[in-house]
């Protein structure tokens, strides 16, 4: 089985909002690649009712410690985990994996087949062990990601159930933006929240 050589670190954090203690998961992926990240569960009185897979904006690198410390949780959806867990989710938030542990981490990667592989990885994980719905979060460049993964891989090949854009990356010189993706191939749920006043040159 894919997961026989799977490791979970328990870690033991002083309790925020919700329920248990979060985990760090390691899942194999690609040859010799290992895809990390820190799973919140909700308030132990709540059952989940969907996992979230949140994608981080910038280069996508935010270093879990195994330890389960964030060395760089800057990002919005990072910083708001809990809430997500607290409202009946639960959360795994990405990090890079671990052939793009240094910079320029996630960038020119978000759109890549071996990208697409270690999502896909960490959606069959939750799937297996949760038994839940998967939906994907991006914020920012954290929506290249999202947006993308669903565009190349439909539930019927392990892809998600539903997909969330917030800050949605509508111009970038780096890579190609969400409006230029293959859009029309997605048939999930989307949910698409934008501020009007969002000054950022790519998400105005």
């Amino acid at each position: 089985m894919i997961y026989k050589y799977l490791f979970l670190l328990i870690i033991f954090t002083s309790p925020l909002s919700y329920g248990q203690a979060p985990l760090v998961v390691d899942v194999p992926t690609r040859s010799g690649v290992i895809q990390r990240f820190l799973l919140l569960q909700p308030p132990q009185e709540t059952r989940a009712s969907a996992a979230v897979i949140l994608f981080a904006g910038g280069d996508g690198g935010i270093e879990i410690s195994a330890d389960g410390v964030i060395k760089r949780g800057g990002n919005f959806l990072v910083r708001s985990r809990a809430l997500f867990a607290e409202q009946g989710l639960a959360v795994a938030v990405i990090d890079a994996p671990s052939d793009r542990q240094e910079p320029p981490y996630l960038d020119n990667f978000r759109q890549t087949p071996e990208h697409v592989a270690d999502v896909k990885a960490v959606i069959a994980w939750l799937r297996q062990e949760l038994k839940l719905p998967v939906w994907l979060i991006g914020t920012s460049n954290g929506t290249r990601s999202a947006a993308y993964v669903a565009t190349q891989l439909p539930p019927a090949d392990g892809g998600a159930d539903g997909l969330v854009l917030t800050s949605t990356v509508l111009t970038d010189r780096r890579g190609v933006a969400v409006p230029a993706m293959a859009l029309g191939r997605i048939n999930v749920p989307v949910l698409v929240t934008h501020h009007r006043l969002d000054s950022c040159r790519v998400t105005l």
